[in-house]
């Protein structure tokens, strides 16, 4: 017997556990060998005779026969493995219900704990699927071969741990089928699954709303204008107001805010019903033109606001109102006498002979009055009626004459602010306000702020002089705008009052004659708020001349980044995970049921039942990975075993078991030799 090698160091001798008689065979255990020896004779190959051969001791090697378990009883560490495998399907799917949840969130730092785990996830789920499908394969493999299947769906199933396992083993095969194809589809779903978790969820803009409180100034009330002190405390700031309202650039008088960027309401009779659903029913919300340059405003002065956030974009209603003059042309070229007898002299709230441009100390080309009796309550129902008269040619003489009816409307409108700047979008007539049109504060005691008539004969007799004073051949900047005039600061003018259409007259006068009203009620407001001021009702300051606020609510946005889910990716990214689920509770069923030992695949599986390598008897119950642990130390080769024949033959051998002839070193035992490249095997 050949003494063991270095190589063989880790192999040992089996120790004699037999007696000396017990050493001698028997005549069955002769006859049995005697038998082998002619079988393997018979096949044309070299026995290996048990006197030269070296059995191998193993540590642990089961010398009793085993019962067979169930795979998950047998190993229950690799058991304990694949369950805490199964268990990340369900954080996978915890994720996705995570990210659906998110959606539409603003992005906060939980969801960048979910973006940066979503991250991980391509690298993570392949792994994690290719370990859950790969082990449930194999344990298909081996339940089905315990059951009986052909050597190619085994193989399949056996070598699909990968795509590119199972596709090069289709090519290999040659034997596509729907068992395949079905393999194929279900590792595409690795992929698939990572390459999802980085779609399904971005980030995008978008906007947050919420209800606010706002307000808005009362324009019903003008107490600056009750009586003649209140009027001299807002004289000075009232004139600086409207005067500069007056002479600003063309843009800003047609800018749909004022120059101190409150929103102005446009006139609601210049404006066209809107398109769409909002133009039913029989008042129609009307829209504000986006090009300011077609929009007539009732006044030069915008409405002051509170409440309103600096930032993002808010929309909410305000009630208001405004004078609407309607005039008609009476006749020009009139002298002053002739002008008196058509207004009605002594019916004048205001004016006389003695006093009709100028007063010897005021003086202005034009002035407005009324021959409305004031002082009677019972023809509160009709209108009040303003003459407008203007000189045509300078230094006095002759004159044209135009009468208004004044009426008051009340409108709602929709008011839309963006970063704080604001302006009106749409409007209609007030369905809250429902008082006759010739209700005023002026003649109507039931209208809110009802003064009596001082405070349009105060504003009558200011009128003229709200723009400063002009001398005998100067226009007033008032009459100049009414005209048209592009100069409305001009030291010389002319006027032909019969070429002027008489609706554009009364737009225009509409316009100035507003703009003084409302630069009487809040002469202190309009240059010291902000539309960011609290909300305030009833705020202080300035004695009695700030105005009172109404309250409206509105719905505030701002824009924000949110997390915006995309279903389709959400819905691969489950389904993967589903399918990983369904594998890894396969995979752990199939091992609990199958009895059969798990040899497939495994390395050591190659020395059972063989000859070559001289094992003790027994160990066929154990698993490739059982055997593989105990074995781990013996050294294997695939070597040529009949090397001193013409034509050799391959087998797994261990090196030094193998007896005979024509060792040639190398590695290879007794009797083996490694493979020659010229050399023919069976």
């Amino acid at each position: 017997m050949a003494q063991p090698s270095a190589q063989e160091s880790e192999l040992q001798l089996l120790p004699p556990v037999f007696s000396e008689a017990e050493m001698v065979p028997s005549e069955a255990d002769e006859r049995s060998i005697q038998d082998g020896m002619e079988r393997e004779i018979i096949s044309g190959r070299t026995s290996i005779s048990t006197s030269s051969s070296t059995q191998v001791y193993v540590d642990r090697w089961p010398v009793e026969p085993q019962k067979l378990r169930r795979n998950a009883q047998s190993d229950t560490f690799t058991t304990f493995l694949e369950i805490i495998l199964a268990l990340l399907p369900g954080v996978f799917l915890a994720l996705a219900i995570t990210v659906i949840r998110l959606d539409g969130d603003e992005i906060s730092d939980n969801g960048a704990k979910v973006i940066q785990a979503i991250n991980l996830t391509p690298s993570i789920f392949p792994i994690v699927f290719a370990a859950i499908v790969g082990s449930m394969m194999r344990s298909l493999a081996l339940w089905r071969a315990e059951r009986c299947a052909s050597l190619g769906t085994l193989e399949q199933l056996n070598g699909s741990t990968s795509f590119a396992g199972t596709f090069s083993l289709v090519l290999a095969l040659r034997r596509p089928s729907i068992l395949t194809l079905c393999i194929l589809l279900l590792w595409t779903m690795s992929p698939l699954g990572g390459q999802s978790a980085l779609r399904m969820i971005s980030e995008t803009p978008s906007s947050v709303s919420s209800d606010i409180a706002l307000a808005f100034m009362n324009m019903s009330k003008a107490p600056g204008l009750s009586g003649a002190s209140g009027f001299y405390t807002i004289k000075t700031p009232m004139r600086s107001i409207y005067t500069t309202s007056l002479i600003a650039s063309k843009e800003a008088k047609a800018s749909r805010r004022d120059v101190w960027g409150w929103p102005k309401i446009p006139l609601l009779r210049t404006l066209l019903p809107s398109d769409g659903a909002l133009e039913s029913g029989t008042n129609p919300w009307r829209a504000v033109p986006s090009d300011s340059t077609l929009t007539s405003y009732s006044s030069l002065l915008g409405l002051v606001l509170q409440g309103v956030p600096p930032h993002g974009n808010v929309e909410f209603p305000v009630e208001s109102s405004y004078f609407d003059l309607d005039c008609y042309f009476i006749a020009n070229n009139l002298t002053w006498t002739e002008v008196l007898e058509r207004m009605g002299s002594p019916l004048l709230l205001y004016h006389n002979a003695s006093r009709l441009f100028g007063d010897g100390t005021n003086y202005s080309n034009f002035f407005v009055d009324t021959s409305f009796n004031l002082t009677t309550l019972a023809n509160t129902q009709s209108q009040i009626n303003l003459f407008y008269v203007s000189q045509e040619y300078p230094p006095g003489g002759y004159a044209g004459l135009f009468n208004c009816t004044i009426s008051t409307v009340p409108v709602e409108s929709w008011v839309i602010c963006q970063s704080a700047d604001c302006a009106v979008s749409r409007m209609r007539q007030s369905t809250k306000d429902t008082r006759p049109a010739s209700s005023t504060p002026f003649s109507s005691p039931e209208y809110p702020g009802y003064l009596g008539p001082v405070p349009l004969e105060i504003l009558i007799g200011e009128f003229p002089q709200a723009a400063s004073e002009v001398n005998t051949y100067q226009s007033s900047p008032t009459d100049s705008y009414i005209y048209g005039d592009t100069v409305l600061l001009n030291t010389e003018y002319e006027r032909n009052w019969s070429t002027m259409d008489p609706q554009i007259l009364s737009t225009r006068l509409t316009t100035v004659f507003n703009t003084c009203w409302q630069s009487a009620i809040a002469p202190f407001t309009f240059t010291s708020a902000v539309p960011s001021n609290p909300v305030n009702l009833t705020p202080a300051g300035s004695g009695d001349f700030i105005p009172d606020f109404n309250a409206t609510s509105g719905t505030a946005s701002h824009g924000v980044t949110v997390y915006c889910t995309n279903t389709a990716w959400v819905t691969v990214f489950i389904i993967s995970t589903a399918l990983l689920q369904l594998c890894a509770l396969t995979g752990i069923f199939l091992r609990s049921t199958t009895r059969a030992p798990d040899i497939l695949g495994y390395v050591s599986s190659l020395t059972r039942t063989n000859p070559y390598v001289p094992l003790p008897k027994g160990g066929s119950a154990l698993s490739g990975l059982e055997r593989a642990r105990l074995l781990q130390n013996i050294q294997i080769q695939i070597a040529d075993v009949e090397c001193s024949k013409d034509v050799g033959y391959l087998a797994v051998v261990s090196p030094g078991a193998v007896g005979g002839a024509g060792d040639t070193g190398s590695g290879a035992g007794a009797g083996t030799q490694r493979l020659r490249r010229g050399r023919r095997y069976a």
